[in-house]
């Protein structure tokens, strides 16, 4: 009775193992996305852009999953133009866009960077139903790019949704 026991939790030491070991590869992950940009006190503004993730997909098993690379969104040159993208956690559900953008190459040959922050990514299940908060200018315009929306109604529910999955708040902001 013994040795059945102890085949076992050798089998499963060699699966947990081997399963660490294959989680911790990255996986390269590129995807386009068609989103609608709305801006979220006038109701007339409506933009079609695209949005593409090129990048690698770190699933960890003892550590936090992430992605790592760049989101570029139409419209906003500052992500094309991004000397390094981002590094977002699959968990939790939302995360800053960062980006570090090259400023000036020094005597030295190294260049320094600005940092710029496009706004905040919410997401559901993978990117299909993404949603980005841009950040403005203070007292600017307050815009709202959501994936696969193609009304201004179906871009706040996105949004709505977005929020409620991460307990980021009711829709207030974007009211």
């Amino acid at each position: 009775m013994k040795k059945p026991v102890r085949i076992v939790l050798i089998v499963l030491a060699v699966l947990l193992c081997a399963g660490a070991v294959v989680l911790n590869v990255p996986w390269r992950y590129s995807a386009r996305f068609d989103a609608l940009e709305i801006d979220l006190d006038d109701p007339d503004y409506l933009r079609h852009a695209e949005i593409a993730a090129d990048g690698t997909v770190s699933l960890n098993l003892f550590a936090p999953s992430y992605f790592s690379g760049l989101v570029t969104v139409e419209g906003y040159p500052e992500t094309f133009d991004a000397a390094q993208g981002a590094a977002i956690p699959l968990s939790p559900k939302f995360a800053p866009l960062s980006y570090k953008l090259r400023r000036v190459q020094n005597f030295s040959g190294t260049w320094e960077y600005d940092p710029y922050r496009l706004g905040t990514l919410y997401w559901q299940n993978g990117l299909e139903r993404a949603v980005i908060l841009v950040h403005g200018e203070e007292g600017g315009r307050r815009l709202c790019l959501a994936v696969g929306a193609q009304t201004r109604g179906e871009a706040l529910d996105a949004l709505r949704a977005a929020l409620a999955n991460c307990n980021a708040g009711d829709i207030s902001y974007a009211a």
